[in-house]
C-alpha cells in the first residue's frame, strides 16, 4: 500500500508541474520519450512523458528517468525479463517470476545496496498487493507463490514484500547469503554435480566473467581437488595446459560451499557438521590432491591476469556469505551490472570505445556515489544514451 500511495502522490506533484510549465519543447519531449522507452521496452503514455518533460525542463533529467521507473509496472517486466536468465543453468531468458528474480526486483525498488544480494539475509514474497489466500504462502520446496503471483498479473513494484530468510526459517542471519540461498537457486546450482556449477554460474551472472575467461595457469595448484585427474587420457600435458589454469583457482574457493548440499524433498540444505558426498567422490582420480575438510577458502585470483576484477575485499574467509560478499565488493561486480544496465536500455555495443566509457562512468558512481543503488544505475544508462 505504501508504494502505492507513493506513486500516487508523486504522478501528483508532476502533474502540477506539467500544469504550471509552459509547453515542453520538442527536443526534450523526443529525449523523455527515449528515457522511458529505453527503460521500460514500450511506447509510454502522453502522461508519463509529460511528467518527464517537466522534469528535463527543471534540469533535473535524473529525476525524469526515475519518473519513467516509478510510474506504473512495465520496467520492473522488463528488468525480471533480462535477469531471469541468470537463475537457471539453461539461461532460459523468459519465466515466471520465482524468489531468485523477486528478490532483484525488490532491491531495486526499495533503492537497497545491491551489492547486498550475494550475502544479504532478505528474500522477497509475493503476496503485498493480493488479497488475503488468493496466493499461496511462500514454500521453499516450490515455486506456486511467485507463480500464482503472475498468473494473477499483480504488479510486481506492490506485490514484493521485503523479508529476511532467517524469519522464515530458511537459514540464520549468520549464513543467508542473498540469492545463492533462495530456493530457486538452490534448485538450479546446488543440486547434483559438484558444488562447481554455484561458482561458475554467479561469476557468469554478477561479475560477467566465464569459467573460460578466468582461465590461469600461473597460480598455484595446491588447491586442486582429488576428483580432478593428473592425466587426462593418459596425458599429464592435457592438466598442465588446460585443467589446471581453471582447477587453481576454482578449487580454492569451493570450500564456501563445504557444508551446503541440495537434497530431494529438503531442497537446499546446510550442515556445518558434515561435508557432502559430491565434494569427497572420486578421490581415487588425484590422491595428492587437495581434499575440502572445512568452509575455509582462498581466493588465488587476487594476482595473475585476473587481479584485472579488482578485489576490494578480503581474500580468503569461511562460508558462501562471506565468499558472496567478496564478490560484490569487486570493481569486476560493479563493471558487471553497469553493462548489464546499459546494453538493456541502450542500442549501444559495449566492446566499443564508447560503450567502454559509459560502463566505467556508470560503474564508478554505481560504487562511489550510488550506494550500489540499481534503479539510479538503470536511470543513469538511460540518461547517457539519451543525449
Amino acid at each position: 500500500m505504501k508504494h502505492l500511495l507513493k506513486a500516487s502522490v508523486l504522478v501528483l506533484t508532476l502533474m502540477s508541474f506539467v500544469a504550471l510549465g509552459q509547453a515542453p519543447g520538442e527536443d526534450k519531449l523526443k529525449r523523455a520519450k527515449k528515457i522511458c522507452e529505453g527503460l521500460t521496452g514500450v511506447i509510454c503514455e502522453r502522461q508519463l512523458v509529460e511528467i518527464m518533460t517537466a522534469f528535463l525542463d527543471q534540469n533535473a533529467p535524473l529525476q525524469a528517468a526515475l519518473a519513467a521507473i516509478d510510474y506504473n509496472d512495465n520496467f520492473y517486466k522488463k528488468l525480471k525479463n533480462q535477469v531471469h536468465k541468470l537463475s537457471n543453468e539453461d539461461r532460459v531468458e523468459r519465466g515466471a517470476l520465482n524468489s531468485f528474480t523477486a528478490l532483484i526486483l525488490g532491491l531495486t525498488r526499495d533503492e537497497i545496496p545491491f551489492d547486498k544480494v550475494l550475502y544479504g539475509d532478505i528474500i522477497y514474497t509475493a503476496d503485498g498487493a493480493a488479497e488475503p489466500g488468493t496466493v499461496p504462502p511462500f514454500n521453499p520446496f516450490d515455486n506456486r507463490h511467485y507463480e500464482e503471483a503472475d498468473n494473477r498479473g499483480l504488479a510486481y513494484k506492490d506485490t514484493l514484500v521485503k523479508k529476511t530468510q532467517s524469519e522464515l526459517g530458511m537459514f540464520p542471519s549468520e549464513i543467508a547469503a542473498g540469492v545463492l540461498t533462495t530456493p530457486t537457486f538452490g534448485d538450479s546450482y546446488f543440486k547434483a554435480g559438484t558444488n562447481r556449477a554455484v561458482l561458475a554460474y554467479t561469476y557468469d551472472g554478477f561479475l560477467c566473467h566465464s569459467i573460460e575467461q578466468l582461465h590461469d595457469n600461473t597460480r598455484p595448484k595446491h588447491f586442486i581437488s582429488k576428483d580432478v585427474t593428473f592425466a587426462p587420457g593418459g596425458d599429464p600435458s592435457v592438466y598442465l595446459s588446460t585443467c589446471s589454469g581453471c582447477h587453481s583457482g576454482m578449487d580454492a574457493q569451493r570450500p564456501a560451499f563445504a557444508y551446503w548440499d541440495y537434497v530431494e524433498g529438503l531442497g537446499l540444505t546446510y550442515d556445518p557438521t558434515r561435508i557432502p558426498e559430491k565434494l569427497t567422490r572420486n578421490a581415487e582420480e588425484n590422491p595428492n590432491g587437495f581434499e575440502i575438510r572445512a568452509d575455509k577458502w582462498t581466493n588465488l585470483w587476487t594476482e595473475g591476469k585476473n587481479a584485472t576484477l579488482g578485489w576490494n575485499g578480503a581474500t580468503e574467509g569461511n562460508g558462501l556469505k562471506a565468499w558472496g560478499k567478496m564478490l560484490s565488493q569487486s570493481n569486476a561486480f560493479a563493471q558487471c551490472w553497469s553493462r548489464r544496465a546499459l546494453t538493456g536500455v541502450c542500442l549501444i555495443d559495449p566492446e566499443t570505445t564508447e560503450g567502454i566509457l559509459a560502463i566505467n562512468q556508470l560503474a564508478s558512481t554505481f560504487k562511489r556515489d550510488g550506494n550500489y543503488n540499481l534503479k539510479r544505475l538503470y536511470a543513469k544508462a538511460a540518461l547517457l544514451c539519451s543525449q
